[in-house]
């Protein structure tokens, strides 16, 4: 059996590319009359392979129990996840048979001593794709077909990801100590995606040869102290990398829907730069300086290949064209127009994409959750709401108030606004997620490469 140990952050970020996949590559994982086991310290996830061909396999074939995990036999502090993911095989537990077709899995409780796997047909041999996690007390042993399987559509042809995720062992099919396992199978046309972030789960991804390239499986620990996420080529040598990720969402937490710290403070760098330079100067001083930074912001991203959506071309025209008014005219009245301009702007694009049945939202979160699409539409609608709404307080404040009051709502009032729809609509989507469980298919974030996307 190979061990693997955890590599710190450190030591990870000097590795060379022949480092990487030493430490991290798993080959071989299907060999004939062989069981494979690679053994990580990380969770102390077992994760195997085995493919009978002319004789039946012992689970243990590779592991010494006592030396390994200090333990008289292999699950007996142990959880077995089984997929079979090649032709048609059986699985003997302690004494009971039980036959495997191809998409089948077995889930075997921690106590069981004597674990044996063979193939119907050794010219079309059993894969038998395996999992063991540590398990606390026995839960009964059982068979789940494909179709006793959760089954979860997720995708869209226009993302390239549209895909089934059958759920086997998971909590909503049978009760585990942690374990949970799944394959999700990829219409023609997608590839795996691996965003947004999945927390706190572990992924292995597989695509199978044996049902064609759009095959995957998955399993998921629902308590890792680090995330790991491992890709797996069944093709040729096995891949596997461990990744860090966070969690966006889990029924029981309410949904924040938020940009990234990063870019929040990012995209808000103009109105900071707004508000210093009036508190230290003037209204027109102030505007000179939020046009440039907003040209230098863009430009910044540019430089640096990084995309540039519509609505910050938008918000750079607007706050050019009334900024600029602003100072040619001497008017600071074109100014204040320049927030309820930009919000009107974001409502009538989200009221017409409503309007023309298509939801920009959806398209922007919708790997990060899954709602209903009348839950997707009424979150357009919200939306579209409060920035109209939003548009309408910023004149109020405007004229209602002094230009000093309205640059601290500039900054502080409509932040906070924002902070606080945000989490409001995070309590109301919580209740409308269609996956509760903490494996729920929102791909780990990869490291060190964020949008790594492997293909069958």
């Amino acid at each position: 059996m190979d061990i693997r140990y955890s590599v710190g952050k450190e030591q990870f970020k000097r590795m060379t590319t022949k480092e990487l996949r030493d430490e991290f590559l798993v080959r071989n994982i299907f060999q004939a009359n062989d069981v494979s086991a690679v053994y990580s310290h990380i969770d102390r996830i077992v994760t195997m392979g085995a493919m009978p061909t002319t004789e039946k396999i012992d689970i243990e074939k590779n592991i010494d129990a006592m030396k390994d995990f200090g333990v008289s036999y292999f699950l007996e502090r142990r959880e077995l996840g089984i997929v079979n993911i090649g032709g048609t095989g059986f699985v003997e537990a302690d004494g009971k048979r039980f036959e495997l077709k191809g998409r089948d899995a077995l889930y075997v409780p921690q106590g069981t001593k004597s674990v044996l796997l063979g193939s119907a047909d050794g010219a079309n041999p059993a894969k038998f794709y395996m999992n063991s996690a540590p398990a606390h007390r026995p839960f009964p042993i059982k068979l789940i077909s494909l179709n006793d399987a959760k089954h979860l559509n997720l995708g869209s042809k226009e993302g390239c990801n549209e895909r089934v995720i059958n759920q086997y062992i998971h909590p909503d099919v049978l009760e585990t100590c942690q374990l949970s396992m799944g394959l999700t199978q990829l219409a023609p046309g997608s590839v795996w995606n691996t965003m947004p972030a999945l927390r706190p789960a572990a992924a292995i991804v597989a695509p199978c040869p044996s049902f064609g390239p759009g095959l995957h499986l998955k399993h998921h620990h629902p308590s890792p102290p680090a995330c790991r996420r491992s890709a797996i080529h069944t093709q040729a040598p096995i891949h596997s990398r461990f990744r860090h990720g966070t969690q966006l969402a889990c029924r029981q937490s309410p949904v924040i829907i938020t940009p990234m710290k990063n870019k929040w403070l990012f995209d808000l760098l103009p109105v900071i730069l707004f508000f210093a330079a009036f508190k230290l100067a003037d209204i027109y001083i102030a505007t000179a300086v939020a046009i440039a930074a907003s040209v230098l912001q863009i430009g910044w991203l540019l430089v640096k290949q990084r995309p540039v959506d519509a609505m910050q071309w938008v918000g750079l025209a607007i706050i050019v064209v009334f900024g600029g008014m602003t100072l040619l005219l001497h008017d600071e009245s074109f100014i204040k127009w320049k927030p309820t301009i930009l919000y009107w702007s974001f409502a009538v694009a989200l009221g017409v994409a409503s309007l023309l049945g298509k939801l920009p939202l959806k398209q922007l979160m919708g790997q990060q959750m899954q709602l209903p699409e009348t839950i997707w539409k009424r979150l357009n609608l919200l939306w579209c709401a409060f920035f109209a709404i939003m548009g309408v307080v910023n004149l109020w404040v405007a004229w209602q108030f002094a230009t000093d009051t309205w640059v601290n709502f500039k900054l502080f009032g409509t932040t906070g606004a924002t902070f606080v729809f945000i989490i409001a609509q995070g309590f109301y989507l919580s209740a409308h997620l269609q996956d509760p469980s903490p494996a729920a298919v929102t791909e780990a974030t990869p490291s060190p490469d964020e949008h790594d996307t492997p293909k069958a």
